[in-house]
């Protein structure tokens, strides 16, 4: 859901962002470094996809 909103170059490049960022390796990392590389590589505010998708219970709702 996250690759189909913010496209397949932001995501794939999040994703190597995340994995290969120096304040980050061997560390503990938390939900928020994970979705502030996705918000830098999208220019996009994904707070709304993030509170459905980890922080809200149930379904979320494009899988409904």
């Amino acid at each position: 859901s996250l690759r189909q909103i913010i496209g397949d170059e932001a995501f794939f490049k999040g994703l190597k962002n995340y994995a290969t960022d120096p304040k980050l390796l061997y560390h503990t990392s938390k939900s928020e470094d994970f979705i502030r590389h996705f918000e830098n590589v999208s220019g996009k505010s994904l707070k709304s996809f993030f509170n459905e998708w980890l922080y809200s219970e149930g379904i979320p709702s494009d899988l409904k």
